[in-house]
This record gives C-alpha cells, structure tokens and sequence, in this order.
C-alpha cells in the first residue's frame, strides 16, 4: 500500500512540473505572437517605439530601413537578440 502511494505522489510531482513547463512555454509562445503582431505594423512601431529589422519608416531623418546600422547611427538602441530598434 506504502508504495502504491509513493508512486501516485510521484506521479503527482511530474505532473506538477510538467504542467509548469507547459505554462511557461505557452506564456512564452502568447507573448512572442503579440510582440511581433505590434512590431511588424508601422503604426504600432511609430506608437510604441519598438520597431524590427527591416521595416521601412518615414523619419525626421527621411526614409530609413530599421537595421542595427541605421539604429546605431541614430543613436537608438539596437538588440541584437530581436534584432529591433527602440526608436525612442
């Protein structure tokens, strides 16, 4: 009987942390889906400062291509792991 229970806690324990898991990466799917609706979108970038490599904008500086160059020059701030500009 003794381990008939230390095998549905367990069970219970793996279940528990495989469900944490789930919801972190489904938290992390959700947020990357959202991050890059807004960023595509030039209006968003424009609204919230955030804008991705390679977006085309219209600028006090005239027609620019966001990429790390143009971000740099401007001195915004490029991140190389989104590979976006923060234009604000």
């Amino acid at each position: 009987m003794k381990k008939i229970a230390d095998i549905i806690i367990k069970l219970c324990e793996i279940i528990s942390i495989l469900s944490i898991i789930l919801f972190v990466f489904l938290t992390s799917k959700i947020f990357t889906f959202i991050y890059s609706y807004l960023t595509d979108d030039k209006d968003a970038c424009l609204d919230i400062g955030i804008c991705k490599e390679g977006l085309q904008l219209n600028t006090e500086h005239g027609l620019i291509t966001i990429n790390k160059e143009t971000c740099l020059k401007y001195n915004w701030e490029w991140r190389d792991d989104w590979k976006d500009c923060h234009i604000r």
